[in-house]
Protein backbone atom coordinates (compact mmCIF):
# COMPACT_ATOMS: atom_id res chain seq x y z
CA UNK A 1 0.00 0.00 0.00
CA UNK A 2 1.45 3.38 -1.02
CA UNK A 3 1.57 6.34 1.34
CA UNK A 4 -1.14 8.06 -0.71
CA UNK A 5 -3.43 5.06 -0.39
CA UNK A 6 -2.76 4.97 3.34
CA UNK A 7 -3.69 8.64 3.82
CA UNK A 8 -6.65 8.70 1.49
CA UNK A 9 -9.44 6.13 1.65
CA UNK A 10 -10.06 4.55 -1.73
CA UNK A 11 -13.27 5.95 -3.29
CA UNK A 12 -16.00 3.37 -3.67
CA UNK A 13 -16.13 1.74 -7.07
CA UNK A 14 -19.39 2.52 -8.82
CA UNK A 15 -20.60 1.79 -12.30
CA UNK A 16 -22.75 4.90 -12.16
CA UNK A 17 -20.48 7.51 -10.61
CA UNK A 18 -18.35 9.34 -13.18
CA UNK A 19 -14.82 10.07 -11.91
CA UNK A 20 -14.68 13.12 -14.18
CA UNK A 21 -17.39 14.74 -12.06
CA UNK A 22 -15.54 14.09 -8.80
CA UNK A 23 -12.19 15.20 -10.23
CA UNK A 24 -13.67 18.39 -11.67
CA UNK A 25 -15.47 19.12 -8.39
CA UNK A 26 -12.30 18.44 -6.40
CA UNK A 27 -10.28 20.73 -8.65
CA UNK A 28 -12.90 23.46 -8.28
CA UNK A 29 -12.78 23.08 -4.48
CA UNK A 30 -9.01 23.51 -4.49
CA UNK A 31 -9.47 26.70 -6.51
CA UNK A 32 -12.00 27.98 -3.97
CA UNK A 33 -9.55 27.43 -1.10
CA UNK A 34 -6.68 28.93 -3.07
CA UNK A 35 -8.77 31.93 -4.10
CA UNK A 36 -9.99 32.60 -0.58
CA UNK A 37 -6.41 32.47 0.71
CA UNK A 38 -5.50 35.23 -1.73
CA UNK A 39 -7.76 37.61 0.19
CA UNK A 40 -4.99 37.86 2.76
CA UNK A 41 -2.90 39.80 0.25
CA UNK A 42 -5.29 42.46 -0.95
CA UNK A 43 -8.42 42.76 1.20
CA UNK A 44 -8.75 44.56 4.54
CA UNK A 45 -5.08 44.34 5.47
CA UNK A 46 -4.24 46.33 8.62
CA UNK A 47 -1.24 47.83 6.80
CA UNK A 48 -3.36 48.83 3.80
CA UNK A 49 -1.20 46.66 1.55
CA UNK A 50 -2.27 45.38 -1.84
CA UNK A 51 -0.68 42.70 -4.00
CA UNK A 52 -1.81 43.13 -7.63
CA UNK A 53 -0.72 39.63 -8.62
CA UNK A 54 -2.80 38.01 -5.88
CA UNK A 55 -5.75 40.19 -6.84
CA UNK A 56 -5.49 39.36 -10.56
CA UNK A 57 -5.31 35.63 -9.76
CA UNK A 58 -8.35 35.89 -7.48
CA UNK A 59 -10.24 37.75 -10.23
CA UNK A 60 -9.47 34.99 -12.72
CA UNK A 61 -10.64 32.26 -10.34
CA UNK A 62 -13.81 34.14 -9.41
CA UNK A 63 -14.72 34.57 -13.07
CA UNK A 64 -15.71 30.89 -13.27
CA UNK A 65 -15.35 28.89 -10.05
CA UNK A 66 -18.90 29.33 -8.70
CA UNK A 67 -20.59 28.77 -12.10
CA UNK A 68 -18.43 25.63 -12.26
CA UNK A 69 -19.89 24.29 -9.01
CA UNK A 70 -23.46 24.76 -10.27
CA UNK A 71 -22.48 23.20 -13.63
CA UNK A 72 -20.79 20.18 -12.03
CA UNK A 73 -23.75 19.71 -9.68
CA UNK A 74 -25.95 19.63 -12.77
CA UNK A 75 -23.67 17.05 -14.37
CA UNK A 76 -24.28 14.80 -11.36
CA UNK A 77 -28.07 15.27 -11.66
CA UNK A 78 -28.71 13.65 -15.02
CA UNK A 79 -31.53 11.53 -13.57
CA UNK A 80 -33.06 14.35 -11.52
CA UNK A 81 -36.31 14.20 -13.51
CA UNK A 82 -36.83 10.58 -12.41
CA UNK A 83 -37.06 11.52 -8.73
CA UNK A 84 -40.31 12.48 -7.11
CA UNK A 85 -40.89 15.86 -5.49
CA UNK A 86 -40.26 14.63 -1.95
CA UNK A 87 -36.95 13.02 -2.83
CA UNK A 88 -35.72 16.31 -4.30
CA UNK A 89 -36.93 18.28 -1.29
CA UNK A 90 -35.26 15.81 1.07
CA UNK A 91 -31.91 16.31 -0.67
CA UNK A 92 -32.37 20.08 -0.56
CA UNK A 93 -33.24 19.98 3.14
CA UNK A 94 -30.06 18.00 3.79
CA UNK A 95 -28.04 20.91 2.43
CA UNK A 96 -30.09 23.47 4.36
CA UNK A 97 -29.84 21.57 7.66
CA UNK A 98 -26.11 21.12 7.15
CA UNK A 99 -25.70 24.86 6.54
CA UNK A 100 -27.76 25.73 9.62
CA UNK A 101 -26.14 23.16 11.91
CA UNK A 102 -22.57 24.12 11.05
CA UNK A 103 -23.56 27.76 11.47
CA UNK A 104 -24.94 27.23 14.98
CA UNK A 105 -21.90 25.16 15.97
CA UNK A 106 -19.62 27.94 14.74
CA UNK A 107 -21.43 30.89 16.37
CA UNK A 108 -19.93 30.47 19.89
CA UNK A 109 -16.42 30.03 18.46
CA UNK A 110 -16.69 33.01 16.13
CA UNK A 111 -18.28 35.07 18.89
CA UNK A 112 -15.43 34.26 21.27
CA UNK A 113 -12.73 35.08 18.73
CA UNK A 114 -14.32 38.37 17.69
CA UNK A 115 -15.38 39.42 21.18
CA UNK A 116 -19.14 39.23 20.63
CA UNK A 117 -19.73 37.54 23.98
CA UNK A 118 -19.53 40.98 25.57
CA UNK A 119 -22.48 42.02 23.41
CA UNK A 120 -25.18 39.33 23.82
CA UNK A 121 -27.56 41.05 21.39
CA UNK A 122 -24.93 40.89 18.63
CA UNK A 123 -24.34 37.21 19.34
CA UNK A 124 -28.06 36.43 19.19
CA UNK A 125 -28.36 38.39 15.95
CA UNK A 126 -25.41 36.48 14.50
CA UNK A 127 -27.09 33.19 15.41
CA UNK A 128 -30.67 33.95 14.35
CA UNK A 129 -30.32 36.13 11.25
CA UNK A 130 -29.09 33.35 8.90
CA UNK A 131 -31.88 31.03 10.09
CA UNK A 132 -34.49 33.60 9.05
CA UNK A 133 -32.89 35.06 5.92
CA UNK A 134 -30.69 32.21 4.63
CA UNK A 135 -27.57 34.38 4.43
CA UNK A 136 -24.83 36.03 6.53
CA UNK A 137 -23.67 32.75 8.07
CA UNK A 138 -21.04 32.75 10.79
CA UNK A 139 -18.69 30.80 8.49
CA UNK A 140 -19.71 32.80 5.39
CA UNK A 141 -19.46 29.95 2.86
CA UNK A 142 -22.71 28.01 3.64
CA UNK A 143 -24.60 30.51 1.47
CA UNK A 144 -23.80 28.19 -1.45
CA UNK A 145 -25.60 25.27 0.20
CA UNK A 146 -28.76 27.39 0.54
CA UNK A 147 -28.47 28.50 -3.07
CA UNK A 148 -27.82 24.99 -4.39
CA UNK A 149 -30.77 23.59 -2.43
CA UNK A 150 -33.07 26.14 -4.08
CA UNK A 151 -31.50 25.56 -7.51
CA UNK A 152 -32.03 21.78 -7.29
CA UNK A 153 -35.72 22.27 -6.48
CA UNK A 154 -36.15 24.85 -9.23
CA UNK A 155 -34.44 22.53 -11.72
CA UNK A 156 -36.89 19.74 -10.84
CA UNK A 157 -39.83 22.12 -11.31
CA UNK A 158 -38.39 23.29 -14.63
CA UNK A 159 -37.95 19.74 -15.92
CA UNK A 160 -41.52 18.81 -14.99
CA UNK A 161 -43.18 21.95 -16.35
CA UNK A 162 -44.75 23.02 -19.61
CA UNK A 163 -43.06 25.50 -21.91
CA UNK A 164 -45.17 28.39 -20.62
CA UNK A 165 -44.32 27.59 -16.99
CA UNK A 166 -40.63 27.41 -17.88
CA UNK A 167 -40.80 30.84 -19.51
CA UNK A 168 -42.62 32.22 -16.47
CA UNK A 169 -40.01 30.70 -14.15
CA UNK A 170 -37.11 32.13 -16.15
CA UNK A 171 -38.78 35.55 -16.31
CA UNK A 172 -39.40 35.53 -12.55
CA UNK A 173 -35.79 34.65 -11.76
CA UNK A 174 -34.50 37.39 -14.06
CA UNK A 175 -36.86 39.87 -12.39
CA UNK A 176 -35.66 38.79 -8.93
CA UNK A 177 -32.03 39.19 -9.98
CA UNK A 178 -32.65 42.70 -11.35
CA UNK A 179 -34.68 43.70 -8.29
CA UNK A 180 -31.96 42.45 -5.94
CA UNK A 181 -29.33 44.32 -7.94
CA UNK A 182 -31.36 47.49 -7.46
CA UNK A 183 -31.74 47.28 -3.71
CA UNK A 184 -34.36 44.62 -2.95
CA UNK A 185 -33.45 42.67 0.18
CA UNK A 186 -31.83 39.34 -0.69
CA UNK A 187 -33.38 36.35 1.11
CA UNK A 188 -32.16 32.76 0.92
CA UNK A 189 -29.66 33.86 -1.72
CA UNK A 190 -32.41 34.44 -4.29
CA UNK A 191 -30.04 36.70 -6.26
CA UNK A 192 -28.09 33.54 -7.19
CA UNK A 193 -31.03 31.34 -8.17
CA UNK A 194 -31.26 32.42 -11.79
CA UNK A 195 -27.59 32.14 -12.67
CA UNK A 196 -27.28 28.97 -10.59
CA UNK A 197 -30.24 27.33 -12.36
CA UNK A 198 -28.83 28.28 -15.76
CA UNK A 199 -25.45 26.64 -15.15
CA UNK A 200 -27.04 23.69 -13.34
CA UNK A 201 -29.24 22.92 -16.36
CA UNK A 202 -26.32 23.45 -18.75
CA UNK A 203 -24.28 20.96 -16.74
CA UNK A 204 -27.10 18.45 -16.78
CA UNK A 205 -27.52 18.85 -20.55
CA UNK A 206 -23.77 18.44 -21.06
CA UNK A 207 -23.77 15.27 -19.00
CA UNK A 208 -26.33 13.75 -21.34
CA UNK A 209 -24.28 14.40 -24.47
CA UNK A 210 -22.14 11.77 -26.13
CA UNK A 211 -18.53 12.89 -25.65
CA UNK A 212 -15.81 12.37 -28.28
CA UNK A 213 -12.83 10.32 -27.22
CA UNK A 214 -9.92 12.59 -26.26
CA UNK A 215 -6.40 11.49 -25.37
CA UNK A 216 -5.07 12.65 -22.00
CA UNK A 217 -2.38 14.79 -23.59
CA UNK A 218 -4.80 16.52 -25.94
CA UNK A 219 -7.16 17.17 -23.03
CA UNK A 220 -4.29 18.62 -20.99
CA UNK A 221 -3.26 20.95 -23.80
CA UNK A 222 -6.87 22.05 -24.32
CA UNK A 223 -7.21 22.70 -20.56
CA UNK A 224 -4.14 24.95 -20.66
CA UNK A 225 -5.52 26.83 -23.67
CA UNK A 226 -8.91 27.42 -22.06
CA UNK A 227 -7.48 28.62 -18.74
CA UNK A 228 -5.09 30.82 -20.71
CA UNK A 229 -8.04 32.41 -22.46
CA UNK A 230 -9.72 33.03 -19.10
CA UNK A 231 -6.53 34.77 -17.92
CA UNK A 232 -6.53 37.00 -20.99
CA UNK A 233 -10.25 37.77 -21.13
CA UNK A 234 -11.38 38.20 -17.51
CA UNK A 235 -9.74 41.65 -17.01
CA UNK A 236 -11.85 42.96 -19.91
CA UNK A 237 -14.98 42.67 -17.77
CA UNK A 238 -15.18 46.09 -16.15
CA UNK A 239 -18.54 45.61 -14.48
CA UNK A 240 -21.07 47.19 -16.85
CA UNK A 241 -24.06 44.97 -17.60
CA UNK A 242 -24.65 46.31 -21.12
CA UNK A 243 -21.53 48.35 -21.92
CA UNK A 244 -18.36 46.37 -22.63
CA UNK A 245 -16.12 49.47 -22.68
CA UNK A 246 -17.00 51.73 -19.75
CA UNK A 247 -15.81 51.09 -16.21
CA UNK A 248 -18.68 50.34 -13.82
CA UNK A 249 -16.81 48.99 -10.82
CA UNK A 250 -19.40 48.13 -8.16
CA UNK A 251 -17.26 46.25 -5.68
CA UNK A 252 -14.97 47.03 -2.77
CA UNK A 253 -12.01 45.98 -4.92
CA UNK A 254 -9.85 48.43 -6.90
CA UNK A 255 -11.27 47.02 -10.14
CA UNK A 256 -14.26 44.88 -10.99
CA UNK A 257 -14.30 41.19 -10.27
CA UNK A 258 -17.12 38.68 -10.65
CA UNK A 259 -18.81 38.00 -7.32
CA UNK A 260 -21.72 35.58 -7.57
CA UNK A 261 -22.72 35.90 -3.91
CA UNK A 262 -23.18 39.66 -4.40
CA UNK A 263 -24.89 39.25 -7.76
CA UNK A 264 -22.03 40.97 -9.58
CA UNK A 265 -21.62 39.52 -13.05
CA UNK A 266 -20.53 42.57 -15.00
CA UNK A 267 -20.79 42.43 -18.80
CA UNK A 268 -22.98 39.36 -19.22
CA UNK A 269 -21.68 38.05 -22.60
CA UNK A 270 -18.07 38.22 -21.39
CA UNK A 271 -19.02 36.70 -18.04
CA UNK A 272 -20.61 33.74 -19.83
CA UNK A 273 -17.57 33.29 -22.08
CA UNK A 274 -15.07 33.25 -19.21
CA UNK A 275 -17.36 31.07 -17.07
CA UNK A 276 -17.75 28.40 -19.75
CA UNK A 277 -14.03 28.54 -20.63
CA UNK A 278 -13.16 28.00 -16.97
CA UNK A 279 -15.66 25.16 -16.68
CA UNK A 280 -14.19 23.59 -19.83
CA UNK A 281 -10.70 23.79 -18.33
CA UNK A 282 -11.82 21.85 -15.23
CA UNK A 283 -13.57 19.14 -17.25
CA UNK A 284 -10.66 18.83 -19.68
CA UNK A 285 -8.25 18.59 -16.76
CA UNK A 286 -10.41 15.83 -15.28
CA UNK A 287 -10.34 14.00 -18.61
CA UNK A 288 -6.57 14.37 -18.75
CA UNK A 289 -5.82 12.94 -15.30
CA UNK A 290 -8.59 10.38 -14.75
CA UNK A 291 -6.54 7.48 -16.11
CA UNK A 292 -3.66 8.15 -13.69
CA UNK A 293 -3.61 6.45 -10.29
CA UNK A 294 -2.89 9.76 -8.57
CA UNK A 295 -6.32 11.01 -9.68
CA UNK A 296 -7.69 9.17 -6.62
CA UNK A 297 -6.53 12.23 -4.67
CA UNK A 298 -8.79 14.59 -6.63
CA UNK A 299 -11.64 12.09 -6.58
CA UNK A 300 -11.38 11.95 -2.79
CA UNK A 301 -11.41 15.73 -2.54
CA UNK A 302 -14.40 15.86 -4.90
CA UNK A 303 -16.31 13.46 -2.67
CA UNK A 304 -15.59 15.55 0.43
CA UNK A 305 -16.26 19.07 -0.79
CA UNK A 306 -18.91 19.76 1.86
CA UNK A 307 -16.43 19.09 4.65
CA UNK A 308 -13.75 21.13 2.92
CA UNK A 309 -16.19 23.98 2.35
CA UNK A 310 -16.95 24.26 6.06
CA UNK A 311 -13.27 23.94 6.95
CA UNK A 312 -12.47 26.75 4.55
CA UNK A 313 -15.22 28.87 6.08
CA UNK A 314 -13.59 28.47 9.48
CA UNK A 315 -10.26 29.48 7.96
CA UNK A 316 -11.81 32.57 6.35
CA UNK A 317 -13.41 33.82 9.54
CA UNK A 318 -10.82 32.83 12.12
CA UNK A 319 -7.43 32.75 10.41
CA UNK A 320 -7.57 35.26 7.57
CA UNK A 321 -7.59 38.42 9.75
CA UNK A 322 -4.69 37.10 11.84
CA UNK A 323 -2.60 36.12 8.82
CA UNK A 324 -3.31 39.41 7.04
CA UNK A 325 -1.80 41.23 9.99
CA UNK A 326 1.43 39.19 9.96
CA UNK A 327 2.17 38.04 6.40
CA UNK A 328 4.22 40.50 4.38
CA UNK A 329 3.70 41.38 0.72
CA UNK A 330 7.07 40.12 -0.44
CA UNK A 331 7.28 38.98 -4.07
CA UNK A 332 5.72 35.55 -4.57
CA UNK A 333 4.59 35.38 -0.95
CA UNK A 334 0.99 35.19 -2.17
CA UNK A 335 1.72 32.09 -4.25
CA UNK A 336 3.81 30.28 -1.63
CA UNK A 337 1.40 30.93 1.23
CA UNK A 338 -1.69 30.10 -0.83
CA UNK A 339 -0.23 26.76 -1.89
CA UNK A 340 0.81 25.94 1.68
CA UNK A 341 -2.56 26.91 3.16
CA UNK A 342 -4.46 24.96 0.51
CA UNK A 343 -2.29 21.93 1.28
CA UNK A 344 -2.97 22.50 4.97
CA UNK A 345 -6.71 22.24 4.36
CA UNK A 346 -6.21 18.87 2.71
CA UNK A 347 -3.97 17.70 5.56
CA UNK A 348 -6.62 18.61 8.16
CA UNK A 349 -9.50 17.03 6.21
CA UNK A 350 -8.91 13.42 7.42
CA UNK A 351 -9.10 14.70 10.99
CA UNK A 352 -12.51 16.35 10.62
CA UNK A 353 -13.97 13.95 8.06
CA UNK A 354 -15.47 11.42 10.55
CA UNK A 355 -17.32 14.15 12.41
CA UNK A 356 -18.43 15.88 9.21
CA UNK A 357 -19.65 12.56 7.78
CA UNK A 358 -21.73 11.88 10.89
CA UNK A 359 -23.17 15.39 10.78
CA UNK A 360 -24.07 15.03 7.09
CA UNK A 361 -25.76 11.69 7.79
CA UNK A 362 -27.73 13.25 10.63
CA UNK A 363 -28.85 16.10 8.39
CA UNK A 364 -29.79 13.59 5.68
CA UNK A 365 -31.83 11.52 8.11
CA UNK A 366 -33.59 14.65 9.38
CA UNK A 367 -34.41 15.73 5.84
CA UNK A 368 -35.77 12.27 5.05
CA UNK A 369 -37.87 12.27 8.23
CA UNK A 370 -39.38 15.69 7.49
CA UNK A 371 -40.30 14.82 3.91
CA UNK A 372 -41.61 11.39 4.94
CA UNK A 373 -44.03 13.01 7.37
CA UNK A 374 -45.07 15.55 4.75
CA UNK A 375 -45.64 12.81 2.19
CA UNK A 376 -47.86 10.89 4.62
CA UNK A 377 -50.08 13.94 5.15
CA UNK A 378 -50.10 15.15 1.53
CA UNK A 379 -49.54 12.05 -0.62
CA UNK A 380 -51.39 13.30 -3.69
CA UNK A 381 -51.04 17.06 -3.43
CA UNK A 382 -47.72 17.50 -5.25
Amino acid sequence: MTSLQFLLPQPPVSAVRDPVIDIARGSAMLLVIFGHTLLIFFLARPDGGFDPHAFATAQAIQSFHMPAFYFISGMAALRLHERNFYQVVSQALTLVFFAYTTHLIAVPLVGAVHGDFSHPASLVKMAVRPLLLGKDFALMVPWFLISLAAVQCLAWVYLHSSRMVRIALATSLIAIFIADANGLKVVFMDNTWGIGLFFFLMGRAFSGLKKPSVTPWLAAVAALVTIGLVTILHPLNKGCALDPISNCNQSIYPSFGVNIVAGQLGFLPLFLVTAFLGIASLILLAQAVKSFRASVFLVWIGQNTLSLLILNGAFLVLATPVLAAHISLRPWAWLIWSVLITAGHIAVLPLIKPGMDRLQNLCRQTGDAVTHKAQKHFPERI
